[in-house]
């Protein structure tokens, strides 16, 4: 019996992002050996593939959409998680954003390939409130995705309009 390793996502309280390698027998989701170490506290993350179908972290850190959607590539497919705020001045409530990337120019075969892979991404990255499939920037307008967010959110009771 081979392990492989996977990253595996916690979220704690505070709304902060804990990822982290743990073992499984899928050989769908393989990150690099870089990250063999690496435990991090994040706002989102970016993963990609990085040879084959093997799927590695390519790039993490803080801030909301508008520094998570640079790292989006026109010829790649990738997948995303990132955290954002919804609420008013009374209630803050952080909730996340799963997305699946793929950009115009990548390769037709890549494309076919990521809806058997989301849902192996979709393993590890479990709870958010929003599922997004966009493959242009335009898709992931800030502002469009937390009104998208609020309104998954059933009543608003926030002030907000949705």
């Amino acid at each position: 019996m081979n392990l492989l390793f996977i990253l595996c996502v916690g979220v704690f309280c505070d709304g902060s992002l804990l990822v982290r390698l743990c073992a499984s027998k899928s050989p769908q989701i393989l990150p690099s050996l870089a990250l063999a170490h690496c435990i991090f506290s994040s706002s989102r993350v970016v993963i990609g593939y990085s040879s084959g179908d093997k799927l590695a972290v390519q790039a993490s850190g803080d801030g909301g959409l508008s520094e998570l959607v640079p790292h989006l590539n026109d010829n790649e497919c990738q997948y995303a998680y990132v955290r954002v705020t919804t609420g008013d001045q009374e209630s803050k409530r952080a909730k996340f954003v799963f997305i699946s990337w793929t950009g115009s120019s990548a390769g037709i075969m890549r494309k076919a390939k990521v809806s058997v892979h989301k849902a192996n991404v979709k393993s590890v990255f479990r709870d958010f409130a929003v599922e997004l499939q966009a493959a242009d920037t335009d898709d992931l307008d800030e502002s469009k995705v937390i009104a998208t967010v609020v309104k998954a959110g059933g009543a608003n009771y926030m002030g907000q309009s949705s």
